[in-house]
């Protein structure tokens, strides 16, 4: 495993050279996802200044074609052409921190190919301020009733990634110095030996994703404004009816609710996570 920064070069070297977006090879773009996963979970974690350090423990990928009629699409994407911008959006430099409606996003797209990005979904935090003393070095914990973070004696996994918007955030305009640097932090390649031991990763579909609807000849519907349609024709019914039977049979949903909704759930298992980890619910 390399440095995060190769590790996503690499990926876009292999999106390129094997044509995969262009091919709308999704069993390729999978295995380079898998392969990806790792460096985000255990390679290394984001400093902010001199506050805190952020662990990534669950990570979502999404992935979306800009080329007319071609490649894989993933239009739950937020920072693609005629989204939240009317007409072609600019592109991220690589690695770029994009905040949106659901959280944080690391970003790693190709100017004229394709959108990519790495939502944190889950992550733990610790406190590494000077001024905090005798809860220096511990982790932070989400505290529901005081709605803020508070010290904890043991890690947290927080699964709402839009609380990072408080710790995450304070972007220098000006000169910017060392001390005021977010940055993501590679572990030393024999660290990276001991996790590779000691973590397992699990692939899941992104939680409430909904799928798009599609037309005969597979193609994404679009409405005059150039929005796709989420496929929310499933019936109440159908849903508790799914929903008790991937209860009893121990796999994952094809349905959600959002709202008063009820939705086909996007079953592409793009969403990694560390193995045994105890997860907060909010």
């Amino acid at each position: 495993m390399g440095s995060l920064k190769k590790e996503l070069e690499e990926f876009e070297k292999q999106i390129l050279e094997q044509e995969i977006n262009e091919n709308a090879d999704e069993t390729k773009l999978q295995e380079l996802f898998e392969k990806l996963a790792p460096t985000f979970l255990y390679g290394g974690y984001i400093k902010v200044r001199d506050d805190y350090e952020i662990y990534i423990r669950t990570v979502e990928f999404y992935f979306h074609s800009e080329k007319d009629g071609v490649g894989i699409k993933d239009p739950i994407v937020y920072h693609r052409n005629d989204r939240d911008v009317e007409g072609d959006v600019p592109y991220f430099p690589f690695m770029t921190i994009h905040a949106h409606a659901s959280g944080l996003d690391i970003t790693f797209e190709k100017e004229k190919e394709y959108r990519a990005s790495a939502l944190i979904r889950s992550y733990e935090v610790k406190d590494i301020r000077p001024e905090v003393k005798d809860n220096y070095g511990k982790y932070l914990k989400w505290d529901k009733t005081k709605k803020k973070f508070v010290p904890s004696d043991k890690k947290s996994n927080i699964t709402q990634s839009t609380y990072l918007y408080t710790l995450l955030n304070g972007f220098a305009l000006g000169e910017v110095k060392e001390e005021n640097i977010i940055k993501w932090n590679d572990y030393p390649e024999e660290q990276i030996k001991v996790y590779e031991k000691v973590y397992g990763i699990d692939a899941y579909p992104r939680i409430n994703v909904a799928e798009y609807m599609m037309d005969k000849n597979g193609n994404y519907i679009q409405d005059g404004e150039k929005n796709y349609k989420k496929d929310d024709t499933i019936s109440e019914n159908e849903y508790k009816a799914e929903k008790e039977d991937a209860r009893k049979n121990k796999r994952y949903p094809k349905y959600f609710i959002s709202g008063k909704k009820y939705y086909r759930q996007d079953m592409r298992p793009w969403r990694f996570q560390l193995k045994d980890i105890e997860e907060e619910k909010y």
